[in-house]
């Protein structure tokens, strides 16, 4: 069985839960690297850079960097962020610890929507502008996003913190931990800002998810949009869309059907596009690397949606997505309608959290292993010839 503990969002790391989630798919084995062999129903697209978050900004501005850090009874000294947390950078001994550092909120010209993410906190994150609460979020593993629209103007410049509680600090009265952190007898878990850190300013009514559904059995593929209104007042909102290749290889598209849908004030609602017959060839699947080629990339498509808005305002977001299916049938898996074995163990990432890299903690976001491969980042080949 494949047990899974995933902590990471839009890209999976080598193992979903273990040090080696291997595919045999034809007799031979190899690792799987992604979140297609996860899942049977969609998949959540990711956005050009992987992440869905912030895809239909239309200003981002980068947090990462030095901020002022108070942990709870100390002065206050400094953390990076993201810099994998705070017990990675030394402070091992902090169960609560507030960060601090000023902002200047873009002006776009439009009515919009600002707001605060955070690629990951954990675990308690309550933040405030200029001294007011603004939100307090619990989460592990996963993004926290703030709205301060109504703290913070356009063209403004104002301070925020961010009170947050870990793990030490979230116990009931039995000593138990009060939030999921994957391991309680690993002490490198991630504590604290551990992840990507933006100020983001969006249009009013702007696109804020995709969710893609693609069936190989079926030949088809439809999609969920979801369409965020943060203003006072109703919009139709017409919604449309095109597919292109991520790789490069040409494809003959079929063409998206328009929607049109209407968002009550400060709300979201949620509109299906197709099913849409996806009549391409098996060359437009999302494959496994069997048998193992150096350099492979698997096939991926380009999915770009458009809003309009009954006030002529616009949002854009373009997402990435495999056209894949993971169906099981009796005791068997297949793969695209191919027949394939799972193999796992049971190998947790908080394993890697204790490798003192730079400080231990936060492995799948400061290990080679688990980063996305680049030009100086190989990744750990010898787990796809393991």
């Amino acid at each position: 069985m494949l047990r899974s503990n995933v902590r990471r969002r839009g890209w999976l790391p080598a193992a979903a839960g273990g040090l080696a989630a291997a595919v045999v798919l034809g007799g031979l084995t190899l690792a799987a690297h992604g979140p297609a062999l996860a899942a049977t129903g969609g998949v959540a697209a990711a956005g050009a850079d992987g992440v869905a978050a912030g895809n239909a900004a239309i200003a981002s501005v980068d947090l990462s960097g030095t901020w002022t850090f108070t942990p709870a009874g100390r002065a206050a000294t400094t953390i990076a962020v993201p810099g994998g947390g705070w017990y990675k950078q030394g402070f091992t001994d902090v169960n609560e610890a507030v960060y601090s550092r000023s902002i200047t909120v873009p002006d776009s010209g439009q009515p919009q929507s600002t707001w605060i993410e955070f690629g990951a906190v954990n675990h308690q994150a309550t933040l405030s502008v200029d001294g007011r609460a603004v939100a307090t979020q619990t989460t592990a593993f996963t993004p926290s996003n703030f709205d301060i629209s109504a703290y913070a103007a356009p063209g403004t410049t104002h301070t925020i913190t961010v009170n947050v509680k870990g793990r030490g600090a979230l116990k009931a009265s039995n000593g138990r931990y009060l939030v999921p952190d994957a391991a309680e007898w690993s002490e490198a878990v991630p504590q604290g800002i551990y992840r990507s850190a933006f100020l983001r300013v969006y249009p009013a009514v702007y696109v804020s998810d995709t969710f893609v559904r693609t069936s190989v059995a079926n030949k088809t593929l439809s999609y969920d949009v979801s369409v965020r209104n943060t203003s006072a007042s109703s919009r139709s909102v017409t919604l449309t869309g095109s597919l292109s290749s991520n790789n490069g290889t040409a494809f003959s598209y079929p063409d998206l059907p328009s929607r049109t849908v209407t968002v009550a004030a400060h709300s979201t609602a949620t509109v299906t596009v197709g099913p849409v017959a996806w009549n391409l060839d098996s060359t437009s699947y999302w494959w496994p690397n069997v048998p193992y080629r150096s350099g492979y990339r698997a096939q991926l498509h380009g999915l770009a949606v458009h809003a309009v808005a009954d006030d002529g305002h616009t949002s854009d977001a373009t997402y990435r997505f495999g056209f894949r299916e993971a169906t099981q049938n009796g005791e068997y898996y297949y793969l695209n309608g191919v027949r394939v074995n799972f193999r796992g163990d049971n190998l947790q990432g908080a394993d890697y959290d204790r490798i003192d890299n730079g400080g231990k903690g936060d492995a799948y976001d400061t290990l080679p292993g688990f980063r996305p491969p680049s030009s100086g980042n190989g990744g750990w080949p010898q787990t796809v010839d393991n």
